[in-house]
């Protein structure tokens, strides 16, 4: 048998009301036509970088992140490299630079590339 409906004064909604003052608003109205595109994507954005940045996110939101890293075309990321040559990457969303080598444990790291990288081999 089939779960009774939920009824619309009850139901869940997934909306969001953002309170701006005139400055924020033409700044919001400015970022629209510069990137060409709905107000709403670009506060999603905003959002999901913000979320993407905190140093200890909630699991559910590391996991949808993980999910989404896993199947996206392309990804930013910085390159680091220690004394003893171990060279290894973090993902450009991480919150600040990597106090170690994962490798070694060295702390004199180097950073020696960032920049987006495209993933090959994928099919959508």
């Amino acid at each position: 048998m089939p779960r009774p409906k939920i009824p619309t004064d009850q139901q869940r909604t997934r909306r969001v009301t953002l309170y701006l003052n005139e400055t924020e608003w033409i700044a919001a109205h400015a970022a629209t036509a510069r990137e060409q595109r709905p107000l709403t994507q670009i506060f999603l954005r905003a959002l999901t970088y913000w979320l993407d940045r905190l140093a200890d996110p909630l699991p559910a939101w590391q996991q949808a992140r993980t999910d989404r890293i896993m199947t996206e075309a392309s990804a930013e990321l910085t390159g680091w490299t220690c004394p003893r040559s171990h060279a290894f990457w973090t993902d450009w969303t991480e919150a600040m630079n990597p106090q170690q080598c994962p490798v070694c444990g060295s702390r004199s790291l180097q950073r020696t590339w960032g920049g987006v990288v495209q993933r090959a081999g994928r099919t959508p």
